[in-house]
């Protein structure tokens, strides 16, 4: 089918006007207040410096995602969904309790850690956790979604492999069966590697963040 912007506009005309009860409030609430409340936010600088890491950035990354919502919201009702404005924000709530319940986790990654190697109790061990990934958020919150990834990607291949092969040969897994039970053990051996791995990697990146040689003893190679 050929492109045309020229209908594109047409159309896209045509459905803000007919949705423009709903489409008016969802840009105005969702578009115009965060874009707002971000230009406030965001530290003064001299031209071409980089203002200094600080709260303001969880800030401006709440109405990053609420601006991501609002223009979901659009594309919707451009496309003819009639729902309520409110369905719309509760979508939001919980989309931004998604993101926040996120940061906290990112935030609290060496906190296993920092109970298994350190005499501290629970509410100095949050504390700490927080304060040693300050200023490490995006490469520890790359770190989880990697790893996160590559298991979904490992454990459904070998999901798939393994119970292929167990069902051509000992049948449809069953409760109770031989076939589930060697199903289940390989799902928990890849989940154990799994574990394994990145507890470790977690670990040595609590040392990290710690100072090297503190909590954990240094790892020592082979000459």
């Amino acid at each position: 089918m050929a492109l045309s912007i020229g209908k594109a506009w047409d159309d896209a005309k045509a459905a803000i006007a007919a949705n423009r009860r709903l489409i008016t409030p969802v840009s105005l609430g969702l578009i115009l207040v965060p874009a707002v409340v971000s230009a406030m936010v965001e530290p003064r600088t001299a031209p071409g410096v980089q203002p200094e890491a600080g709260p303001w950035m969880w800030i401006m990354l709440v109405m990053i995602i609420v601006m991501l919502a609002g223009q979901m919201a659009i594309v919707l009702l451009t496309n003819g969904w009639h729902g309520s404005v409110g369905e719309a924000i509760g979508w939001l709530v919980i989309l931004i309790g998604f993101i926040v319940i996120l940061a906290v986790g990112v935030r609290l990654l060496p906190l296993i850690v920092l109970v298994a190697s350190e005499d501290i109790g629970p509410v100095a061990a949050i504390k700490r956790s927080f304060a040693l990934t300050g200023g490490h958020f995006w490469k520890l919150l790359a770190f989880m979604l990697m790893a996160t990834i590559a298991f979904l990607i490992v454990a459904a291949a070998a999901g798939a492999v393994i119970g292929s092969i167990v069902s051509l040969l000992l049948g449809r897994p069953e409760p109770w069966s031989v076939s589930l039970l060697l199903v289940a053990l390989a799902a928990g051996l890849v989940q154990a590697a799994f574990i394994t791995i990145y507890t470790a990697m977690l670990t040595r990146i609590a040392t990290q963040l710690q100072g090297e040689g503190v909590g954990v003893p240094e790892v020592k190679r082979a000459e």
